[in-house]
């Protein structure tokens, strides 16, 4: 039986990460890398990665790539290049927002996603151990902060959020890291998961007009 090989991307939270995960484990990432979310680097980033690990990406069962949220550009190139790697390669590809591949990862039901989202903005969603979710949201940090003073359930954040939840006097924090693509990869065969590679673009314009 063929290795079930998933390339995981995700290009819009903190200059994006990579991932490869082979038979569900996850042999090598890139991570935090300021260049992957860069037009021109998405495509030699990702051939590194495989070269590396002497994996051509006609051998990929699938490429599975973040929504959003995140950065505008970075979101609409990495969505770009996973379908122009489809149509060069006829790879199963598989959209998912990083929001839903975090919860995914986690064995937790009731939680909070958080993830940054630009300077000095946050995007959370929240999960339900009835198996619903809460719409996506974009907000302040301070909101953010004025919101968890009324909550008591875990946190998963991305790293670049984490000591600043914890000093805010949450106990309930849960680091995710920065390797979202492998929570994105690692979700592939999730109902999470599907070919409708809709952005999610969380509006801060409502957030500005209140100030």
């Amino acid at each position: 039986m063929p290795d079930l090989i998933i390339l995981g991307v995700e290009t819009g939270i903190a200059g994006g990460s990579l991932a490869l995960i082979v038979n569900g484990r996850e042999i090598d990432s890139s991570v935090g890398n300021k260049e992957i979310a860069r037009a021109e680097e998405v495509l030699p980033s990702i051939d590194q990665l495989l070269r590396i690990n002497s994996i051509s990406i006609r051998q990929l069962s699938g490429i599975v790539i973040s929504t959003g949220p995140g950065s505008f550009t970075g979101v609409k190139i990495g969505i770009a290049m996973a379908l122009g790697l489809r149509a060069a390669t006829n790879t199963v590809l598989k959209g998912i927002t990083a929001f839903k591949a975090i919860k995914y990862s986690s064995d937790n039901r009731n939680m909070i996603v958080a993830i940054p989202v630009g300077r000095g903005y946050i995007g959370t969603q929240s999960f339900y151990s009835d198996g619903s979710h809460s719409t996506p949201v974009l907000l302040s940090f301070s909101d953010f902060f004025d919101e968890l003073k009324h909550m008591s359930v875990p946190v998963f954040c991305h790293r670049s959020l984490a000591n600043e939840i914890k000093a805010a006097n949450y106990p309930f924090v849960e680091n995710v890291g920065e390797n979202v693509a492998a929570s994105v990869a690692r979700a592939f065969n999730s109902p999470f998961a599907d070919d409708a590679l809709v952005p999610l673009y969380l509006d801060r314009t409502a957030i500005d007009r209140s100030k």
